[in-house]
């Protein structure tokens, strides 16, 4: 019979063979975990490297735009002339700065996703002379070069020159077909959003020359190519004073069509993130505006999109003052009758607002301390003694440190000094939404409000227009 059992010394070149596929299958599995990790190391951890002629042992931080804003998010120090910052997990993609421990930016770039990237450059010229790896950092710098060069191109000339002009349009012509294939190489990184963001809004050559169609257009697309679906636009500059131009120069500059503006704007947005930023930049926008009357923007900010979030989505502190906020401005706007206030006198004697019989009645809220509030004093003081319109202004201090106190000028019966500090709990701060001086309203005889937020060189022409036309309507 045939004995198919193993010898001993089968067995012991077995247990060898064994033992040796049990270590390479070791080694094997290790090599492949290192290189895993070694390959997911590369692709997940960002190092941002600056060579540049910095002394030893500085610090440096790194940092994006958040609107207008530049937000620190990493601290390094120099050595051997490299700063080096790095992370496990990739920063934010958007626009970068490298500012020193006084926050003072030295170089500017962008970040997309591959952010292995070192940049060479000089701190004593604030330039960056030349990019190794992040494609998009690179990519970037190039675009801009090229874009500063077509502008400086293009800015000086105005030429009938047949032989220039063909020249100058080859060359945007060449610049928007290097641009389009940018956007269209590289569609879902940061470099294409922004590119596209950058991208100056061409109007049409058919209605170029006309006026109010290229107007129309030019307010209809303001938005195109800005991608408001993109978060990665609140880490950059330009979402902001996009906003802020629009509004204030291509949008009319009364509160309806802001309001307008605004309401069509925000329906277009499907980003919540971007939503939310745009309505808390405008609220602080709002609330203490450049231009007369455009406080009720504020208003209808309150009541249109605040006033209805939940517990969740605004803190009550933050309801309670917007409310507030909102309801002061609500009283004084334009054509309503201002509040009244119970104040005294230089001589401590009782004023009261309804009380002064006067055609125009100037509320002048000042501080005594404040040289402009002086040198205001003393145009509203030529004003009323020279105007051909009964005018009287009262004159309120809001410098809480003493008593009213009467400016180094002459008594004059068109002129009442009182304190800011009012009787019976009026405190004319918060009824008049006083936040600096100086500040003035202008009130008729019925004290309807007719114009605030004005200086006093604006009085005899507001005062003129208004008597005028309200002589036509009598």
């Amino acid at each position: 019979m045939e004995n198919n059992d193993p010898s001993p010394h089968s067995n012991r070149q077995l247990s060898r063979l064994y033992k040796k596929a049990a270590r390479q299958l070791q080694c094997t599995v290790l090599l492949c975990v290192t290189l895993s990790l070694a390959g997911f190391s590369a692709l997940a951890q960002a190092e941002v490297r600056f060579v540049t002629d910095c002394n030893p042992e500085q610090t440096f931080f790194l940092a994006h735009y958040y609107g207008s804003k530049i937000l620190s998010v990493d601290t390094s120090y120099s050595k051997h002339n490299s700063i080096v910052f790095s992370k496990s997990t990739n920063y934010p993609e958007g626009c970068y700065l490298l500012t020193d421990n006084h926050k003072e930016p030295l170089f500017s770039f962008i970040l997309g996703h591959d952010q292995s990237v070192t940049l060479y450059g000089s701190l004593r010229t604030k330039h960056i002379d030349s990019i190794d790896g992040g494609m998009e950092t690179s990519l970037f710098r190039t675009y801009e070069i090229k874009r500063q060069r077509i502008l400086q191109q293009l800015h000086p000339y105005v030429t009938d020159d047949p032989a220039i002009y063909a020249y100058l349009e080859q060359s945007q012509q060449a610049f928007e077909s290097y641009r389009d294939s940018i956007v269209r190489k590289y569609s879902s990184c940061f470099l294409a959003t922004l590119v596209k963001a950058l991208q100056e809004l061409k109007i049409p050559d058919p209605i170029a020359t006309n006026e109010a169609q290229a107007y129309q257009y030019y307010k209809v697309h303001y938005w195109d190519g800005f991608d408001l679906s993109d978060n990665r636009l609140l880490n950059t500059p330009l979402l902001e004073s996009r906003l802020d131009t629009y509004l204030d120069k291509v949008i009319a500059q009364n509160p309806d069509s802001i309001c307008t503006a605004i309401d069509r704007l925000i329906a277009q947005i499907p980003s919540d993130t971007i939503r939310r930023f745009m309505l808390w930049h405008l609220v602080a926008k709002y609330q203490h505006p450049v231009f007369m009357g455009q406080d009720q923007v504020f208003v209808y900010l309150y009541d249109r999109y605040f006033s209805i979030l939940n517990s969740n989505q605004l803190s009550e502190t933050n309801r309670s003052w917007m409310r507030q906020k909102a309801e002061r401005l609500r009283r004084l706007a334009i054509g309503k009758t201002a509040p009244n206030l119970q104040l005294s006198d230089f001589n401590d004697n009782p004023v009261s607002i309804q009380n002064i019989d006067s055609d125009y009645l100037i509320l002048f809220f000042h501080d005594h301390d404040c040289s402009l509030c002086n040198s205001e004093l003393q145009q509203l003081n030529a004003i009323v003694t020279n105007t051909k319109y009964q005018a009287t202004v009262l004159c309120i201090d809001m410098n809480a440190e003493g008593q009213a106190q009467q400016p180094d000028t002459s008594p004059d019966t068109h002129i009442i000094y009182a304190s800011g500090i009012g009787y019976h709990g009026d405190y004319p701060q918060q009824t008049y939404d006083v936040a600096s001086t100086p500040l003035i309203y202008l009130l008729d005889r019925d004290k309807h409000i007719i114009a605030k937020q004005i200086r006093a060189e604006q009085i005899s022409e507001i005062i003129s227009s208004y008597d005028h036309d309200r002589k036509q309507n009598d």
